[in-house]
């Protein structure tokens, strides 16, 4: 069955392409989230609009940073 708008066919319409984080994407992430503290995704965002990937959100950031704590928490 195909899914409109699923990701794992670009080619329709709907949701971005998932875009992989880099370590250095990963590493700005933390060192601005203790800058700016948790729930400050837009100024996160634009504090580092030089290491993000330019089509990363806000709610990427916040989405990314819930994933890295629930791996710390976990380990």
């Amino acid at each position: 069955m195909w899914v409109r708008g699923c990701a794992c066919l670009p080619w329709l319409p709907g949701r971005k392409v998932y875009t992989r984080w880099r370590p250095e994407e990963e590493e700005e992430l933390e060192r601005l989230v203790e800058r700016h503290g948790v729930g400050k995704w837009a100024a996160i965002l634009e504090d580092g609009k030089n290491v993000f990937d330019p089509e990363r959100t806000a709610v990427n950031l916040k989405d990314k940073w819930r994933v890295i704590q629930r791996g710390l928490n976990a380990a």
